[in-house]
Formats: structure tokens, C-alpha cells, sequence
């Protein structure tokens, strides 16, 4: 069809042109129709329409390559350089379009698992997109680009993008020169990920050099790198793969329970001491934070139980006890996030930090990779796909384990269960201290426990109430249409003289906020009349009561969580109700909606609801 086309129409490029445009329709509607019948014909069988993909792919693949070939091959004929020529442009759009792709996968910021996901998505098509870049690198230093072509500025916005983004030096280390497990596992990924990516990237810019000025030696010196045993890209994600992937089992619920029964342990034994400088010295810290690690990732529940029953009575004593308790011997097969994870006492930002960097290492990888595919391979296309297919496979892999890696951890984080002995919890008590909490303090402890919880899990909304600590059922109750109760609700109680209550909504509940606003207008004076009648009563009881005759006060879109306190005191004074608040709005609305209803008589009376979305 193309000979006869070009003989009819006197070898015009237009009518020739006209048919490839032709061809391009027809084959759009061809993939269109056969994945509609893939899926009919197979019932939705997934195995079967993957088979269709890449059979389709294939054939329309070889297709259109041999049609570019063959019309390219016709214009080199009849005016030679002008393939060439129309290749070079291809090349320097597709490479100007990488820098793109790279620029946006290379975001700067990093405050959620978002920007992670996206880049792993995109792994294949960004490999992809970097092969030109290899070939311009293997092309070189034979070509030698005139500095006002397009592609020199093509490789001039490459180096920019490259020395802007791939700075893996950079990254902050928290515990350098500390000697704890962290300390070890950072010096062991800045030698074998950082120093050597660091080493190929300038190799790289190097090696782009040489498409500007005559410079073999930086070429020979980026193959050296591509084949060394130490600065290969293959080389350096093995080292990843181990931290981040092969060490790294999915966190269990047995994980959380013994790191928060190690973590209570610590805090009732520095209870013990009245000097509590000695715990804030990085001596202390240190060994700590080796010993809370140690037992976690190697379950030692007999470290814990020693631990729990140590008897100590001077400071000075602590380290020698602790040697005793767990071995100090340097770990070298530890995962990097469960190590990270503990030595930041699981929050969220710490974990988030070590995910951006290993995002922007494997982008680097991926990069080099190409750049040495094209280089070493001389431009083989069939070992080029091959490496891209490879190297796809081992980046997804790592990246989806950790993704669910750390949403694992983030909803083990919240508590399951009223006893569940949960991380944000057990941190919350030790920030609030081990003194009796006074009622002046009552909103600053609120908002103490708020910030407990908002750095670690996902990222939600918590509100947070704080009470004087009384009888359950009798001064205070609670309803949640949580499946379980307590997926949106979390207690802990009659600690430091206080009851403290945590409550959560996700996503985007403004809608939900708006909604619960007008429902409460035309119900709270129903439920004041119901608090009304049952003065006299336990909260229990009146809260139900408010439920079934002015509600139901939770439902599905409003709000999804009640508690109801109540005072009783001979004096009217005496009987105010003392709750903290830690609340919170939904872009302006509030996201809580509270009914106070006092009765001074006999007794005075005091009742306060709280809605809560």
C-alpha cells in the first residue's frame, strides 16, 4: 500500500502523509473495539484481556515501526540528512518531554503517600521516556551539538533539572555519628545508595558534556560506572530491595503491642526517679531508642518482662542495667522503615521523609539505568526493553510493599478496641507527664493529646475532650455509629485525675459539617427537652432517650459521635461542668455542636452534649 500510494501520487509527501494519518484513525479504533471484545467475549476474565493487551500491542507496535522505518528510508532516498534531521527534532522533543515528566515526579514537598504513589504508577512510561536520553549520551562524542540548536538547549535543560533534583547528598541525617541502630543503617545506605548514585549522576552530567564539546573521557568514565560492581544501577537497588523490601515483613498488631507494652514499661520505670533531666541527656535517649528497637523487631517479650520488674534506685546505674537486658551487638539486616518507624516514636513526618528520599533515589535509578542501557547495549532495542521491563519490575515491587507498609502501620496505629494498647495513646500519657492534671490545664492537656495523635496515623481530623475523671454510664456516656464503636472513638481514663476522649473524621466532611449544622438547628430544642426531663437520670440512660425521641442524633452524612457529661453537686458552684476542649472546624464550620442545660435545686445539675462529626 505505501509503494503504491508514493508511485500514484508521484512520491508527495502529503498523499503519503494522508494515509499514515488514515492508518493512525484505524488503528485507534481497531485497540478501541478489540478491548471491547476482549472484555465481552473473556466475561471481564482479567487473565485473558491482559493476553489481548499485549498480543494487540505488539502486532500494532511492529506495525507502525516498520511503517515510520519505511517512510523515513524513502526520504533518506530521496533527500539525504533530511531523516536524520526530521530523528534529531523527534529526539529533542522526546527528551525535553522527559524533563518534564521528570521535573513533575520529581516534586518538591512531600507531605503524604500521594506524590509516592504517583511516581511509582508512572515507572514504566517514565523508563521509557528516558531512553533518548541514553542514546543521545551514546551518540556522543561524535556528534557535537551546535550551542544554538534545540538540542543543545534540550541537554542544557537536562543538566538543570538533574542538578537541581539530584542532589542525594542532601538528605538530612537525623542520628549521624550517634552510636545507635539508626546511626548504623544510615551510614550503611549513605555508602551503598547515596555515595554511589551521587557518583553516576556526575558522571552522568559529565557524560552530556560531551555532546558539547569534544570529551571522550567523560563518556569511557560514565560506561566505567555503568559496569562497576559497586555504581550499576542494578547494584545499588539491591541495596534497596534489602532495606526497603526483603527485611521489611508487613507490621501485625503483635508489633504494636509489644513496642507499646516496652514503651508503658519505660515510662513507669523513669516514673520511678525524681531526677528527670538524666532522661532527657541523647546518652539516655540512645539507649533507649536501641533497646524499644531491639525488642520490637525481635519480639524479645523476656527483655520486656525484665524491664518491667528492674530495680534500680540511682541514675547512674541505668546503662549497666540496660547492657543486661538486651544484647548491644550491632544489627546489619534490619528494615529500614520498622528502624526509622521506631527511633521517631512513630510519627508520621519522620517515616514520610525517609519515603521522599528513597522516591528520589529510585528516580535517579531509573534515569542512570536508561543512560547506561543505551550506552553499554550500543543501542540494542531488545536488551534496551528488556532492562526497562526489568528494572519496572523491581522499582513497583519495592514501592508497593512500602506503600502498604505504611498504610498498614498507619491503621494498626489507631486503636482497635477500648484495650488495645495503642501508639498515640501510650504517647499522649507520657507527654501529659506523671503529676495529677489540674482543671486550669484541662485545655492545654486537650490540645497536648490532639498533637499526639495528628502526628502519627494517617493524616485526620481529632478532636479532643478532657474531663475530670468520674464514673462511666453515671457521669459521662457515649454512642458512635462505628463499626466497630470505636473506629471513630478512642478513651483513655482515670489517668493523672483526668478521663480524656478522642474523637476522628476523615476525608472531606464539609459537606457532612453543613449538613450536621442544619440538623442540629432544628432538633436542639428536642433535645434540650429530653436533657430536661432526664435531669435526675444517669447519662446513659438520657442519652439514649435523646437517641430515640429527638434523634437519632448520629446517622449516616451527620454527625457520627455523641457523649453526654453531667455534674451533681449540693452547691451550684461546685457543679459546673470542667471539660477541656481540643476542637476543630471544617473550612469555617464547626465540626461540633454542643447543648449545656443547669438546674439548680435541691442539687444543682449540670449537662453538656457534645456532636461531634
Amino acid at each position: 500500500m505505501l509503494s503504491a500510494v508514493n508511485n500514484f501520487h508521484n512520491y508527495t509527501r502529503d498523499a503519503l502523509y494522508s494515509l499514515l494519518d488514515m492508518l493512525r484513525r484505524d488503528l485507534l479504533s481497531i485497540e478501541l473495539i478489540t478491548m471491547a471484545c476482549a472484555n465481552i467475549t473473556s466475561k471481564g476474565n482479567e487473565g485473558m484481556i491482559n493476553f489481548t493487551i499485549n498480543q494487540t500491542a505488539a502486532e500494532v507496535e511492529a506495525l507502525g515501526k516498520h511503517v515510520i522505518l519505511w517512510v523515513e528510508t524513502m526520504q533518506e532516498i530521496l533527500e539525504p540528512g533530511l531523516a536524520n534531521r526530521a530523528g534529531r527534532t523527534r529526539d529533542t522533543t522526546k527528551i525535553l518531554n522527559f524533563v518534564q515528566k521528570f521535573t513533575e515526579l520529581h516534586k518538591n514537598g512531600f507531605d503524604d503517600l500521594n506524590s509516592f504513589k504517583e511516581f511509582i504508577a508512572n515507572t514504566r512510561s517514565l523508563l521509557s521516556s528516558a531512553a533518548p536520553v541514553g542514546a543521545f549520551i551514546a551518540a556522543g562524542p561524535d556528534r557535537i551539538l551546535d550551542p544554538e540548536s534545540d538540542e543543545h538547549r534540550a541537554i542544557v535543560e537536562l543538566q538543570k533539572s538533574m542538578t537541581q533534583r539530584l542532589n542525594f547528598t542532601e538528605a538530612q541525617i537525623e542520628f549521624a555519628g550517634r552510636n545507635n541502630m539508626l546511626a548504623q543503617l544510615e551510614s550503611y545506605y549513605l555508602q551503598n545508595v547515596d555515595l554511589h548514585l551521587m557518583f553516576q549522576k556526575d558522571n552522568f552530567l559529565d557524560a552530556l558534556e560531551t555532546m558539547k564539546k569534544n570529551m571522550t573521557y567523560f563518556k569511557d568514565e560514565f560506561i566505567r560506572g555503568c559496569k562497576s560492581d559497586t555504581s550499576q544501577p542494578d547494584k545499588i537497588l539491591i541495596s534497596l530491595e534489602q532495606l526497603f523490601y526483603y527485611q521489611c515483613p508487613l507490621p501485625t498488631k503483635e508489633d504494636i503491642a509489644i513496642y507499646v507494652r516496652a514503651q508503658k514499661a519505660f515510662r513507669l520505670f523513669e516514673a520511678r526517679f525524681r531526677n528527670r533531666e538524666f532522661f532527657k541527656s541523647q546518652f539516655y535517649k540512645d539507649a533507649k531508642q536501641n533497646i524499644l528497637t531491639k525488642i520490637t523487631i525481635t519480639k524479645a517479650y523476656g527483655s520486656i518482662t525484665q524491664l518491667e520488674n528492674l530495680q534500680i534506685v540511682a541514675e547512674n546505674d541505668v546503662i549497666e542495667a540496660f547492657v543486661k537486658i538486651v544484647d548491644f551487638t550491632p544489627y546489619s539486616d534490619f528494615c529500614m522503615l520498622s528502624v526509622v518507624n521506631n527511633f521517631s516514636n512513630y510519627t508520621r513526618d519522620a517515616l514520610y521523609s525517609w519515603v521522599d528520599m528513597l522516591r528520589r533515589n529510585l528516580l535517579g535509578i531509573e534515569l542512570i539505568t536508561m543512560a547506561c542501557a543505551n550506552v553499554t547495549s550500543k543501542g540494542n532495542e531488545g536488551m534496551i526493553n528488556y532492562t526497562i521491563d526489568q528494572t519496572a519490575s523491581e522499582v513497583e515491587a519495592i514501592g508497593k510493599h512500602v506503600i502498604l507498609w505504611v498504610e498498614t502501620m498507619q491503621n494498626l496505629s489507631w486503636p482497635e478496641n477500648l484495650s488495645w494498647p495503642e501508639i498515640p495513646i501510650e504517647f499522649s500519657k507520657q507527654a501529659l507527664g506523671f503529676e495529677t492534671i489540674p482543671t486550669t490545664s484541662f485545655n492545654i492537656s486537650a490540645a497536648i493529646v490532639r498533637n499526639e495523635f495528628e502526628k502519627r496515623g494517617p493524616k485526620e481530623f481529632y478532636q479532643v475532650l478532657i474531663s475530670e475523671a468520674k464514673e462511666k454510664d453515671v457521669f459521662w456516656s457515649v454512642l458512635t455509629d462505628g463499626d466497630p464503636p470505636t473506629e471513630n472513638y478512642a478513651s483513655f481514663t482515670e489517668f493523672n485525675g483526668i478521663n480524656c476522649h478522642i474523637f476522628r473524621f476523615q476525608g472531606n466532611p464539609l459537606n457532612r459539617a453543613i449538613e450536621s449544622k442544619k440538623w442540629f438547628d432544628q432538633n436542639k430544642t428536642a433535645i434540650w427537652n429530653v436533657m430536661k426531663e432526664g435531669v435526675h437520670g444517669d447519662t446513659s440512660e438520657t442519652l439514649l432517650k435523646i437517641h430515640h425521641n429527638a434523634g437519632p442524633i448520629y446517622q449516616n452524612g451527620l454527625y457520627r459521635t455523641v457523649i453526654l457529661f453531667r455534674n451533681k453537686a449540693f452547691f451550684a458552684m461546685n457543679a459546673y461542668l470542667e471539660i477541656g476542649q481540643g476542637l476543630c472546624d471544617v473550612q469555617n464550620v464547626n465540626a461540633t455542636s454542643i447543648v449545656d442545660f443547669f438546674v439548680n435545686g435541691f442539687h444543682a445539675h449540670a449537662w453538656r452534649l457534645y456532636l461531634l462529626l
